[in-house]
């Protein structure tokens, strides 16, 4: 039996700043932050705090209130895959079903 899956995209914005020995990665569209001794170790303890981040508000049933009280909404038009770049950084949510496709939409 195929399981059913859907990743969905998140590119959002990147602030760097530097203190003293400390790198600090912010996200300031979902007001999360990290740090890292360099800026990738920063970067990359931002993304799994933004991963689990969004996994705790999917669980609790809250994604949407969370994301349209960050100010997001639908777009009309679909923007292109856009790489990660030095203002940006992407995190996905990978979401299984667990049955097979019984969606009640």
């Amino acid at each position: 039996m195929r399981m059913n899956q859907i990743e969905f995209l998140f590119d959002l914005p990147l602030k760097i700043i530097r203190r003293r020995k400390w790198v600090v990665a912010q996200c300031p569209a979902l007001d999360i932050a990290s740090q890292g001794e360099t800026v990738e170790e920063a970067k990359g303890n931002l993304t799994e705090a933004t991963r689990a981040f969004l996994i705790s508000c999917y669980e609790r049933g809250a994604i949407e209130t969370v994301l349209k009280d960050c100010g997001f909404h639908p777009m009309s038009s679909q923007p292109g895959r856009r790489s990660s770049s030095r203002n940006h950084f992407q995190v996905s949510l990978p979401l299984q079903s667990s049955t097979p496709a019984r969606c009640r939409a």
